[in-house]
């Protein structure tokens, strides 16, 4: 009888950081019959809520986060949290005998990949930006291998680094056989979204701008407002036509296959997703993200002419409504959009980065 192989995925908190690794999980079980995947994670809402729809075994390591924007005593909290995680990562990962640690990125990866690298694992990391967070560009001295969707991250060694493709989940790549819904309702939909945990910002401003119904009569609006933010914004919207919000969805599917544009903060997870069903994107960066990593993903695709973009700065009602305008009046400047970025993005990764976890394990 066939061993077992055990694989262990570390996630942080986002969206952006879990799905990517539920995409890998899945390609692991599709290529190897006898294949466990197990998965920790760093607490949140947001990974409960994924991972009670799911059925691997799942270890909650609460951290916190070292990242710009973080507050003083979050990042100290972090530090003295390290060394707990760490070790209860390490007897964990001896106790379950994984053969290969894969980490998608957060403060939690750090302390799990170093002791799975203490532990003889062979062990990856996946960086799906253009610039890496804190604690894979430390990892990347230490793990076998980097998987990456932009080509050569600066902060890594090339010699170990892998180009992949984005690692899209099945409940994703399943629906982008049927990227358009169609209506007979004569609507320009326009989707928004904040991120796994919503954008302060992005809620201000399309906030105020769909009060105004004047400008956007035959415009329908979708707003992923994140959950600490949806009552507020929810509150609001049901007085109002044409506008729908939603905190988060797992078949975030629904509304990619409506939209004609989708606005959007420029984590690879929002860019690649909405690429694989051939929707024009308008990416507002985040400016204080981890190394800067929105405003170059932003910058590097904006710099092919795969997107439009618009500076957190000059991210304003006036700026927001007059580019849902332009693009609702200009057809072919949305088609040219949308082919570009499916072309050049690529959603294959999960099975690059699973045949190489099992290839050496």
């Amino acid at each position: 009888m066939k061993k077992t192989k055990k694989f262990l995925m570390v996630v942080g908190r986002s969206g952006g950081h879990i799905y990517p690794a539920i995409a890998v999980a899945e390609s692991l079980e599709d290529l190897s019959p006898h294949t466990e995947v197990h998965f920790i994670h760093s607490g949140g809402e947001i990974g409960k809520k994924i991972f009670s729809n799911l059925k691997y075994t799942v270890y909650e390591m609460s951290i916190g986060g070292l990242a710009t924007g973080q507050s003083f005593f979050t990042k100290i909290k972090t530090l003295l949290q390290l060394p707990f995680v760490f070790f209860k990562a390490f007897f964990l990962i001896r106790r379950q005998g994984f053969y290969s640690v894969f980490g998608t990125g957060g403060s939690i990866t750090g302390p799990v990949l170093l002791a799975a690298v203490l532990n003889g694992c062979e062990t990856s990391i996946w960086e799906g930006n253009s610039v890496s967070g804190i604690a894979n560009k430390y990892l990347s001295f230490v793990v076998h291998s980097i998987f990456t969707v932009f080509p050569d991250v600066v902060s890594f060694p090339k010699k170990k680094q892998i180009g992949c493709g984005y690692p899209l989940r099945k409940s994703i790549k399943r629906q982008t056989d049927f990227k358009k819904t169609e209506t007979n309702d004569g609507l320009f939909k326009v989707l928004f979204l904040g991120g796994s945990q919503g954008s302060l910002l992005l809620n201000q401003v399309l906030l105020e701008a769909v009060q105004d119904t004047e400008w956007r009569k035959d415009i329908f609006v979708y707003h992923q407002t994140g959950e600490k933010f949806f009552s507020e914004i929810q509150d609001v919207y049901k007085n109002l036509k044409d506008v729908e919000a939603f905190s988060f969805a797992s078949d975030i599917y629904k509304y990619y296959k409506q939209a004609d544009v989708i606005f959007s903060r420029a984590g690879s997870g929002a860019i690649f997703e909405a690429s694989a069903f051939g929707k024009p994107l308008v990416l507002i960066p985040l400016s204080h993200s981890a190394g800067g990593h929105q405003l170059k993903n932003a910058v590097n695709l904006y710099s092919k002419s795969l997107v439009e973009f618009i500076k957190e700065d000059d991210f304003n009602v006036e700026s927001l409504k007059n580019k849902i305008v332009l693009l609702k009046k200009n057809r072919e400047k949305r088609e040219s959009l949308a082919s570009a970025i499916s072309s050049y993005c690529k959603n294959n990764g999960s099975e690059t980065i699973a045949r190489w976890m099992i290839r050496n394990s």
